[in-house]
């Protein structure tokens, strides 16, 4: 009787857990030139870009228990510049940029599913989207 009562509570446990969610953010750059993103805030940060590769933008993966996987938070950021290899600013985002911008999760980057618990963003930076 107590391996039956062990087991049901096992189950219950079992399916009353939210699984782990977890997410990659990633920057493509498909345009012809090297590139710089700053992100300009209470800390500065940037990352150079070679072209025609991607980068992930956190050294961890983001996880977090429960229905969604947990968001990259840009508005930390009071600004993010791309600039070229000489430092010359191609574009610079805030968050109220319109147009492609990269603040707008939802709608300017790609979101793939890899694996049932793990997410992928994916911002694509194009020559287009910095003039050149």
């Amino acid at each position: 009787m107590k391996k039956i009562i062990f087991v049901i509570l096992a189950i219950i446990c079992f399916y009353s857990c939210d699984p782990e969610k977890c997410s990659d953010y990633i920057i493509k750059n498909n345009s012809s030139i090297n590139i710089k993103l700053i992100f300009v805030g209470v800390v500065n940060d940037s990352s150079n870009i070679p072209a025609k590769t991607k980068i992930t933008l956190s050294s961890e993966i983001k996880c977090d228990n429960g229905g969604t996987a947990p968001i990259l938070y840009l508005n930390d950021y009071d600004s993010i510049y791309i600039t070229n290899s000489s430092n010359e600013v191609l574009k610079v985002y805030k968050e109220n940029t319109v147009g492609k911008n990269i603040y707008n999760i939802d709608e300017y980057w790609i979101r793939t599913k890899p694996s049932k618990n793990f997410f992928e963003y994916t911002y694509e930076i194009t020559d287009e989207d910095i003039g050149n």
